[in-house]
């Protein structure tokens, strides 16, 4: 998990990526897309784009708020079994995986061929799984859309038929992306080039599903979804990544294939070449400890560490020294519960970044382990105390009356 930060213009030679709005102003990067976003992944900045909220048809895409929402809410070995009901909801002539009413599937597979193979009988099973049926699941479509601040999306169907009510834009669909793919089993899916479907007590042998992005090649670990719509031509979204440097390319509205993964490349060439990411793993931040201690009661011990990752997204050819420290607040407070800390990240000596640390609180043996055990120990010095007093006074009295 990273630590997101929004980066803002700084002075020239900084090395920080400069503002969206005049980034994308620059138009620095043609396509024949009507609209096109490039996106960097741990911060959600958008680095370029070109009517970015522009209303398009998603086709094809439509599946990925699907398949992230049924990645979520299902097991992934949970088995599916296709109902009469589901089984009426889409239309057999083609985009189907062929299956039979009856035919159980696990979710897994059920999602692998919604996204790689835009399958119409699967993503109804898993509507019917989800949401009980294809209307419910698609009001929970629009309903997370808004949630997620897709204002420029509206869902008329679950399979992306073509339809005037039904579209999304780029923008839109990026930011999706970018959520979904914080989901294991849709981070594979959607990182796959084929899966093979199990056999299964109504089909004797395995099925293959191929990703539509299967011939679009690019270096990295990639992925990719396609849709084609007879109202705007070819849409596609794309995920690349090289090190720890990620990008998510959305673009609609393109007349080809052909011409939709050649400016596929070039948008994300332009971000690979003009950007990368420097990243402080949490692992390489070391920890602090601070011993606490308490009239006399015992030590305890409080160990402060960061949890995540940071990154930030720098200029190409902008200097990278990045730097983490642990500062510890109230250490002599005398109360363990009191102590507190925070991580700082540096870069190039200016912070950038400021985050709390995780705390755990140990009480190593015969030391005081919690504000119930410190009340006992003052009551029992007291208690022994008064015991001693009393001891002492009789011994006054005895002495006194011989």
């Amino acid at each position: 998990m990273f630590i997101k930060v929004l980066l803002a213009c700084l002075l020239a030679g900084s090395g920080f990526i400069v503002r969206e709005e005049e980034t994308a102003a620059e138009d620095p990067v043609p396509v024949d897309a009507g609209s096109m976003v490039l996106m960097e992944v741990s911060s959600g900045t958008v680095l370029v784009e070109k009517n970015a909220e522009g209303h398009y048809d998603p086709a094809g895409l439509t599946k990925m708020m699907g398949a992230w929402l049924a990645a979520e809410e299902l097991a992934p070995e949970q088995y599916v079994v296709m109902s009469d009901a589901a089984f009426r909801t889409y239309d057999h002539s083609g985009g189907v995986l062929w299956i039979d009413t009856g035919e159980a599937l696990q979710a897994e597979a059920l999602i692998y061929a919604s996204v790689l193979q835009s399958a119409n009988d699967t993503t109804a099973m898993l509507a019917e799984a989800v949401s009980g049926d294809n209307d419910a699941f698609l009001a929970r479509m629009n309903s997370e859309a808004q949630s997620l601040g897709m204002a420029n999306t509206h869902y008329q169907n679950i399979f992306g038929l073509n339809n005037e009510t039904h579209y999304s834009s780029a923008g839109d669909i990026a930011v999706l992306l970018r959520q979904a793919l914080s989901n294991r089993l849709f981070r594979e899916v959607f990182l796959a080039e084929r899966y093979s479907i199990p056999a299964t007590a109504k089909q004797s042998s395995t099925r293959p599903v191929v990703s539509d992005c299967a011939s679009f090649d690019y270096s990295g670990e990639v992925g990719c979804e396609v849709g084609m719509s007879s109202y705007n031509g070819w849409s596609g979204a794309v995920y690349a990544e090289r090190d720890d440097t990620a990008f998510i390319a959305v673009l609609m509205g393109e007349e080809t294939r052909d011409q939709l993964y050649a400016d596929f490349r070039k948008v994300l060439d332009h971000g690979f070449s003009h950007y990368r990411t420097v990243t402080i793993h949490h692992e390489e931040i070391e920890p602090k400890t601070v011993e606490v201690k308490r009239a006399g009661l015992g030590t305890a011990e409080v160990t402060l560490r960061c949890d995540q990752d940071f990154s930030v997204l720098l200029n190409a050819d902008g200097e990278a020294d990045l730097t983490a420290k642990i500062i510890v607040e109230n250490a002599s407070s005398g109360n363990p519960e009191d102590v507190r800390g925070s991580v700082v990240f540096t870069l190039n000596g200016e912070q950038v970044a400021e985050v709390p640390a995780v705390r755990e609180v140990s009480y190593p043996e015969g030391a005081y382990s919690s504000g119930i055990r410190q009340y006992f120990d003052y009551f029992s010095i007291l208690v022994l105390g008064g015991l001693i007093l009393k001891h002492f006074l009789k011994y006054l009295s005895a002495d006194h009356g011989a």
